[in-house]
């Protein structure tokens, strides 16, 4: 057995070489500056994909477009690329700053407005994103200063959704009460 568990050693130990020159090549071509050293330990599981995700880098962009991970009010040609699995999010995202003021009703201009800033924090705190006015990737400080202000603006807009809801559910209550009064006077002929 201490023989096996030898050559299963060796063999382990080979495929993490593999595995790290794999990873530093495709840090090459993604343009990158990661390295089979910055890549962690192999086999970390679901703590690796979670610490991988968290610490996702947008990748380099072309000469002349804004710098990678810096979204514009105008979409650019190699968004999928440079925003990766956030680029669907930042399409949503200027959907509805675009076009939340179409919304009818109070209810649904403040529902525009939470899903909006639901999307700003997730696009800046888990996709690495920055976001109009900035033009320049934003230091981790700032970052999180951006995300907690959302945040905020999150909560407040919930309890301002909750709020609106209830007004107008009463407007309907009261509106109803009003229509039927009428109904019954018009049937009876007072009107």
């Amino acid at each position: 057995m201490e023989g096996e568990n030898a050559g299963l050693r060796e063999l382990v130990a080979g495929r993490e070489r593999e595995l790290g020159e794999l990873r530093r090549r495709v840090g090459e071509l993604q343009g990158g500056e990661s390295s089979a050293e910055d890549a962690g330990p192999v086999g970390g599981g679901h703590d690796q994909v979670d610490v991988q995700r968290r610490d996702r880098r947008p990748p380099r962009r072309r000469p002349g477009q804004p710098d990678a991970g810096v979204v514009t009010l105008e979409e650019q040609p190699d968004e999928d690329h440079a925003f990766g699995s956030g680029a669907a999010l930042v399409a949503e995202w200027r959907r509805l700053r675009a076009g939340g003021g179409e919304a009818v009703s109070c209810v649904d201009r403040v529902q525009v407005a939470v899903r909006r800033w639901e999307l700003e924090a997730e696009l800046l705190g888990e996709y690495h994103l920055t976001l109009p006015p900035d033009t320049y990737p934003l230091d981790d400080a700032r970052r999180a200063d951006q995300v907690r202000w959302r945040r905020d603006a999150l909560a407040e807009a919930r309890r301002e959704l909750g709020w609106a809801r209830r007004v107008r559910l009463l407007r309907r209550v009261l509106t109803l009460g009003r229509a039927h009064r009428m109904l019954s006077l018009a049937s009876t002929g007072d009107a």
